[in-house]
């Protein structure tokens, strides 16, 4: 439709890479989540992803923190863990591996924004396209060993 042709075969491990961190990982993740603790507590969890990123950035560029990065980051772990506090309520003892998924999710998506920095440089449609492709690609097996829960 777009008549762009897209490098896949050329770019194949850059995008199999970005779209295992940016869409793969965090979607079964955040999925397998959904299915113990509630939307509100797994968008908070959500946005710890910029709390990941600047501690991802500081292992890997290896720069040491400044006190006012290290206010910013206990200030925004403080926020999450009183609004995911609030909802303990909804969370019951079971619900720890689901919350250690979702911050993985948000890892992950903080760890691409990082790999994207030094990945070969290519066009916003290419890596959306590719990654995508290579992230379907990756899900598409699960078809036939995760039974669908209900008639879609």
């Amino acid at each position: 439709y777009l008549r762009k042709k897209l490098a896949f075969a050329t770019h194949k491990k850059h995008f199999f890479i970005l779209g295992a961190l940016n869409s793969a990982i965090p979607f079964l993740l955040f999925a397998y989540a959904a299915q113990t603790i509630n939307a509100s507590t797994l968008s908070i969890l959500n946005s710890t992803t910029p709390i990941w990123g600047a501690i991802v950035g500081i292992i890997w560029s290896k720069t040491k923190p400044t006190k006012s990065m290290l206010l910013g980051l206990l200030l925004g772990l403080t926020g999450v863990a009183i609004l995911v506090g609030q909802n303990s309520l909804t969370i019951d003892s079971q619900a720890i591996t689901a919350i250690v998924a979702a911050l993985c999710a948000s890892l992950s998506y903080a760890i691409a924004s990082h790999y994207t920095k030094h990945a070969p440089k290519l066009s916003a449609f290419d890596n959306a396209h590719g990654s995508m492709w290579a992230a379907s690609i990756m899900v598409l097996p699960l078809i036939f060993v995760i039974p669908a829960r209900e008639m879609p």
